[in-house]
């Protein structure tokens, strides 16, 4: 701190006029000492302020070291707090992101949501992987069991198929939602039959039970071919008494002179199978005006209530259902059975 040189001044400017009243009254020994007074005076007035200025000079010093001391220990817990919080800032950050993408995420299936529900009633009713195994949509369609896989209704196709091969035919909707891209046994057995009463080609199949290839729609129709054989040939390779041709005949027949004694029916059925294409001759004798495709055809024999108990050797479409008999060695007469 600089010392004040006008309040110096203006204090030894009293001490004169002090001196000088003094002056008007004293001797000249007695100014003389209140001279080395004042010069004392004086003196003990500069050490005072240079004692003042140091002391204040000291305060301020203390006070700059402590606020660099506070400073250093502020930067020092600073350090130390950003090399703690850089972990968890960098986890913070990475949540961010993923809130960023998941509220994305969650705005995009929203909208497919409501597109969804405004196409549900238009989906609800046509052929998909949901609607092929469910019981109300045969309930309401009672039809389409017939058409698709050629039995009069679905209870009777499930017991079949549940009996047959062993299979659980009653799949709830939130299994087969949650096994996406792997069918069940029952709907495995669905596509067989589809496939083969209805012709329908792999790409159709792959859409209707939701699957992405085409190689999964035929590793199920070979695995699965093997099984219906075996099943078909059980079936239709059977022994009839006599006394079930007569019992089993229905009351159509039994009350009709000319179906009375009709004991087997014989129809020829077209199964639709891969063109040759190597093989100009083959893939001729392939073709079905039947139904229209390269196929093989076998002679079935049922009785008039529906059984069917034999059937011939298959040979190619083109043959016709006399030849064929006629190859088998019956001679029938022409329309006879046909």
């Amino acid at each position: 701190m600089e010392i004040d040189a006008n309040k110096i001044c203006n204090d030894i400017k009293n001490e004169f006029k002090v001196i000088k009243a003094l002056g008007n009254n004293t001797s000249i020994e007695k100014l003389l000492s209140d001279k080395t007074g004042m010069s004392h005076r004086f003196k003990k007035l500069v050490k005072d302020k240079l004692h003042e200025n140091e002391v204040e000079e000291e305060k301020q010093k203390q006070k700059r070291i402590s606020l660099r001391e506070k400073v250093k220990k502020r930067k020092r817990m600073q350090l130390i707090f950003d090399n703690c919080a850089a972990p968890v800032k960098k986890k913070i950050k990475l949540m961010s992101k993923k809130i960023r993408r998941l509220k994305l995420k969650l705005n995009t299936l929203q909208q497919e949501n409501h597109v969804h529900k405004n196409t549900f009633s238009i989906v609800d009713d046509c052929i998909n992987r949901l609607n092929i195994s469910s019981d109300k949509w045969y309930e309401k369609y009672p039809q389409l069991c017939r058409y698709l896989f050629g039995f009069p209704c679905w209870k009777e196709l499930k017991k079949h198929l549940e009996i047959l091969f062993d299979i659980d035919v009653n799949i709830r909707k939130d299994l087969i939602i949650k096994k996406k891209g792997r069918l069940f046994p029952f709907e495995q057995a669905l596509m067989w039959l589809l496939r083969n009463k209805r012709g329908l080609e792999h790409e159709m199949l792959a859409r209707i039970f939701n699957l992405t290839s085409f190689k999964a729609v035929s590793k199920i129709l070979f695995r699965w071919t093997p099984r219906f054989e075996k099943v078909g040939e059980f079936l239709s390779l059977l022994d009839i008494p006599e006394e079930y041709f007569k019992l089993s005949l229905p009351h159509d027949y039994k009350n009709d002179e000319r179906l009375k004694s009709v004991a087997i029916l014989l129809d020829g059925k077209d199964f639709p199978i891969e063109t040759i294409r190597n093989n100009s001759a083959l893939s001729r004798s392939q073709w079905s005006d039947k139904i229209k495709s390269s196929a093989i055809r076998y002679i079935a024999s049922t009785l008039p209530n529906g059984l069917a108990w034999w059937h011939s050797p298959p040979c190619w479409g083109r043959a016709s259902e006399q030849s064929h008999m006629s190859l088998l060695g019956y001679e029938p007469e022409e329309k006879q059975y046909f």
